[in-house]
């Protein structure tokens, strides 16, 4: 079973931060896919298990050297 769930991500400065999350997004357990749409400061996030947000949003918030901030959508 696949879910997904939208995250609202503010701090991103240019498309490099978008692949740096969508990269760290999936490498999270759990994670197929992520795509982050830089202009509306968004990113879709597919599972094929169970994933906590909490658990996405943890590994945004620990991105070395950035400040962003993460929150779910739906």
């Amino acid at each position: 079973m696949t879910s997904k769930i939208t995250l609202s991500i503010k701090g991103m400065h240019c498309g490099s931060c978008a692949y740096l999350i969508e990269d760290i997004l999936k490498e999270q357990k759990g994670v197929t896919e992520a795509k982050v749409d830089f202009v509306k400061q968004t990113c879709e996030v597919e599972t094929a298990e169970e994933v906590k947000p909490d658990d996405l949003i943890k590994a945004i918030h620990e991105i070395q050297g950035e400040e962003f901030a993460a929150q779910i959508i739906d």
